[in-house]
């Protein structure tokens, strides 16, 4: 079973490039480059290895093209975004040499994606919440990397997450009852 690997230098240089001949970035086009580095650090993707860097690129081509064809169709940003994930997606997996066999990388995607909206919804900044997500996928990938069962995966996220959300000053109880639900969350991906 072919493994992630973790070595995702450079890749936040993609959050703030625009679109590729597009000038200065919309709302939307930075929330589908968010979404494109969400979907590159679950993939265990990095612009900066020489090994993913063509494939990883034109991953990225290829889902902006979707995203902006989309858009010419006259569909709802938030539709054309799921698109251009998916096209991403299916590039990615080639990339990987054939897909996510372990599961590993969808629910690395889910994770990141989940961190990135709970910190939004909490009123966190695009750039810092960017940061946590990818800091999530790139942890969770990292478990996958080491072998680590999902259940034990899972643990170790919400371990996790509870220790930085006490260091950030959150509330004790509150972030006890954040990491139970990302532990409850995760566990209920975690293939049967």
């Amino acid at each position: 079973m072919k493994l992630l690997r973790v070595a995702l230098v450079g890749l936040l240089a993609v959050a703030t490039a625009p679109l590729a001949g597009c000038g200065a970035q919309t709302e939307e086009e930075g929330l589908l480059e968010d979404e494109l580095q969400i979907e590159m650090a679950a993939f265990g993707l990095d612009l900066g290895r020489d090994g993913d860097r063509d494939c990883a690129e034109r991953c990225l081509r290829e889902a902006r093209q979707a995203f902006r064809e989309c858009l010419a169709r006259g569909n709802r940003p938030e539709r054309c975004r799921e698109l251009a994930a998916m096209v991403f997606r299916r590039c990615g997996g080639e990339c990987r040499g054939g897909g996510d066999r372990d599961g590993c990388a969808e629910r690395c995607l889910r994770e990141a994606r989940e961190v990135f909206q709970q910190c939004l919804a909490r009123g966190g900044d695009r750039a810092s919440c960017l940061e946590r997500a990818l800091q999530a996928g790139r942890q969770c990938v990292a478990q996958c990397a080491m072998g680590q069962p999902c259940p034990k995966a899972c643990e170790a996220a919400a371990e996790q997450a509870l220790t930085q959300c006490i260091q950030a000053g959150g509330p004790e109880a509150l972030c006890k009852e954040r990491a139970a639900a990302l532990l409850r969350g995760c566990l209920a991906r975690c293939p049967t």
